[in-house]
């Protein structure tokens, strides 16, 4: 489960955002890279030339929709997918998009499997989903197409390659390239603690304090009847509903795979995985929560709010006073402050656990999974796409749009222009970059030049403090490379189960027992032999570093 994902990038990608570097072309010019730094590509990357054939080949193509389409445009008709459109046709590929909520994706990748209707690309985050469709034969091979026809991705994703993808020695997938590892940030409105008196919370305990202060106060004179102390996210709805802060905070580790929830995954003690949510840590951490919904601290109908419009529109007229989700203050300033210009959300760094230890989620240096099922009937055109895309210029236009029009370069980097222009052309930048993730490394003095504007002056110091305090504190998820077949075939059904069922434990007038409800379903779906076979995984993994 990665967690500086798409979701933060899609969120940024029309305004001024960090950009990403990503694979040269060829030829000695220098180019400016999709982050922004001017680089100067060397002559071995230059990429195959590919025979134009008579007729293009029908290519069909996944793309998340975030329902977040410019004015005028839809997913499928903007710049950025009119653009590809032209360009592939070059080396023969007649693209179709095909849009999918990205709350459903799961789902419908699901559908599509079963019935055979699938895109020729699809793509997870899940290394678990990839695992169980390639263990049920729903994948193709990739490896000799990939020699084939990959040039470009084998030498610019060469790290994300030798990390993920494979399965019983196959390749399955092509994943994404990840520079920074930047993860998932607490955040909380600091001119609403200065009017308070209080400082940023450095545990889950001064947290509570915390936003009890909020609600009783009404820092922000938005009413109380209005004030949202926590903006917690309906589960299941992906990049705001997150529970990692907390649930490090109370001792919950990333000793296992992720893959159902947006949690910390589980603890590995004494030779035994205990998923996350059913460690004592993890009761600790919805007793939290259930007292502090109980106490009007977070939204009463926090479990109903679907697409999270009700905490979104309250986000936004500046009710809100934390929240923990995919990225840094640096994502939230610039909404709020067009309703609060004062507004000053700032990062919050882990909390410290008894232990004195501090950990936060970051990402490896691998994110999307990138697959071509079985059914597919151009498996080759779907791999010369994605060799086409991680060519220096072509990626740099997915993300940064065209010199002159969306960026200018200065000081050997890629600055954001004519902002407006970019909302309407880029905001399906971060889920037409299938193979670069995330963001690169910047030093400060970058990142302001990247990011800063008179609006948001401080953008880039809230990117360059969550990027150091990834480095600092973070821990990322375990990648599993032996087989799972039981959380293959069920891990869409826990977690549909696990959001439901830990909703209900957060609101519930009896915490015990509703929790102990949670804890005989998770066992009755098979819970311990969801931990056991990780367990049997983690130490088969260790005899083989032995």
């Amino acid at each position: 489960m990665r967690i500086w994902k798409k979701g933060l990038l899609a969120a940024l990608a029309p305004t001024l955002v960090v950009g990403m570097l990503t694979a040269c072309s060829g030829g000695g010019k220098k180019e400016p890279d999709a982050a922004g730094a001017s680089v100067k590509p060397s002559a071995s990357a230059a990429p195959t030339a590919t025979p134009t054939p008579s007729a293009p080949v029908k290519l069909r193509v996944e793309l998340w929709d975030r329902s977040n389409a410019a004015p005028g445009k839809t997913i499928t008709d903007n710049f950025l997918t009119n653009w590809i459109a032209e360009e592939v046709k070059k080396i023969g590929i007649d693209i179709e998009f095909v849009p999918v909520p990205r709350a459903q994706e799961e789902e419908k990748l699901n559908v599509w499997l079963a019935s055979g209707g699938s895109p020729d690309i699809i793509f997870t985050y899940n290394a678990t989903i990839m695992q169980r469709y390639a263990e049920q034969g729903g994948l193709q091979e990739l490896g000799e197409l990939i020699d084939k026809y990959g040039p470009n991705i084998k030498e610019k994703n060469k790290v994300a390659l030798g990390l993920a993808g494979t399965y019983k020695g196959k390749r399955y997938a092509v994943p994404a390239r990840v520079e920074a590892i930047a993860g998932s940030m607490m955040k909380i409105r600091q001119d609403w603690l200065d009017k308070v008196g209080m400082q940023v919370p450095t545990t889950p305990d001064e947290l509570y304090a915390v936003l009890k202060a909020f609600k009783e106060k009404d820092p922000g004179g938005v009413g109380k009847d209005n004030v949202v102390p926590w903006g917690l996210a309906a589960p299941s709805q992906g990049m705001q509903a997150f529970w990692f802060g907390l649930g490090f905070g109370f001792g919950i580790n990333h000793d296992g795979p992720g893959g159902i929830i947006y949690m910390p995954f589980g603890n590995y003690r004494d030779g035994a995985f205990t998923s996350g949510w059913v460690t004592p840590e993890g009761k600790t951490t919805f007793a939290f929560m259930n007292k502090a919904y109980k106490e009007g601290l977070i939204a009463r109908e926090f479990a109903t709010d679907v697409n999270n419009q009700k905490l979104n529109e309250a986000l936004a007229k500046g009710w809100v006073g934390f929240i923990d989700s995919n990225g840094s203050a640096a994502t939230t300033n610039p909404v709020v402050r067009k309703s609060v210009p004062t507004a000053k959300w700032v990062n919050v760094p882990p909390f410290k656990r008894p232990d004195g230890k501090q950990v936060m989620p970051v990402n490896q240096k691998s994110g999307m999974l990138v697959m071509v099922p079985k059914t597919s009937k151009v498996p080759e055109a779907a791999i010369k796409y994605l060799n086409w895309m991680v060519q220096q210029e072509n990626i740099t236009t997915l993300l940064r749009g065209k010199e002159g029009v969306h960026y200018k370069v200065e000081d050997g980097l890629n600055i954001p222009i004519n902002p407006d222009q970019r909302k309407v052309d880029l905001f399906t930048a971060a889920d037409v970059a299938l193979l670069y993730n995330g963001s690169m490394e910047y030093t400060l003095a970058q990142l302001k030049k990247l990011n800063d504007t008179p609006e948001n002056p401080d953008n880039g110091d809230f990117l360059y403090d969550q990027q150091e305090m990834s480095k600092k504190y973070g821990v990322a998820e375990k990648t599993i490379d032996q087989p799972r077949p039981f959380a293959e075939k069920n891990n869409a059904i826990f977690s549909k189960y696990l959001y439901e069922a830990i909703a209900k434990t957060i609101m519930a007038p009896d915490f015990e027992k509703e929790y102990g409800s949670l804890v005989d379903g998770w066992n009755k779906l098979g819970g311990q032999t969801y931990d056991k076979e990780v367990t049997d995984a983690l130490k088969a993994m260790e005899q083989t570093k032995k």
